[in-house]
């Protein structure tokens, strides 16, 4: 890499985000949108986020508001 770094930079263009006020507002919604896809969805925080980038070599996010938004 250019920069000497030996880790990838990665970049997640369509991050799925679920904010709690999101939630609250539109539970039943996320819930059948997320029937069959991923049931995840309503367990997600920014901790984990940073996890699954993390664990992705996913330097940066471009943040997208989950389903059905």
């Amino acid at each position: 890499m250019a920069n000497g770094s030996t880790r990838p930079h990665r970049i997640d263009t369509h991050h799925h985000i679920v904010p709690p006020a999101y939630l609250a507002a539109e539970r039943e919604k996320i819930l059948g949108a997320a029937i069959g896809r991923n049931q995840g969805v309503i367990d997600w925080t920014p901790a984990r986020a940073l996890e699954a980038m993390d664990s992705g070599g996913i330097a940066t996010a471009v943040t997208s508001i989950s389903a059905p938004g």
